[in-house]
């Protein structure tokens, strides 16, 4: 019973997100699971404090440059100040031309 217990404290994966980028906006979380934010419904969200840099962390500057790519960040620990947070964000680019449902706002 006491592994089943640190195994919940000790969970190796905290959150998946979806990282979007906006036009006008710039890098923004577009969901998450479970929100970033305790009582947050999950969809467009804020970020934590301490992680108000996780969308430009996961989705950098310049990553428009490659077709996809992986990358690799840490981020502080929102419960101990002694612990980091990995990240890790796989991202690849969309055609506009295959997009299904395209709006406006979307112009490459």
């Amino acid at each position: 019973m006491e592994e089943d217990t640190n195994l919940a404290k000790n969970k190796p994966i905290l959150h998946v997100l979806v990282i979007g980028f906006h036009h006008k906006k710039g890098c923004q979380v577009e969901y998450s699971y479970p929100p970033l934010v305790p009582g947050g419904e999950g969809g467009e969200s804020e970020c934590p404090r301490g992680w108000k840099y996780l969308p430009t962390l996961a989705l950098p500057d310049g990553s428009h440059n490659f077709d996809e790519d992986t990358v690799y960040f840490h981020l502080p620990s929102l419960t101990d100040p002694d612990q980091t947070v990995f990240g890790i964000s796989c991202f690849r680019q969309i055609p506009v031309e295959k997009i299904k449902n395209r709006t406006a706002d979307i112009t490459r």
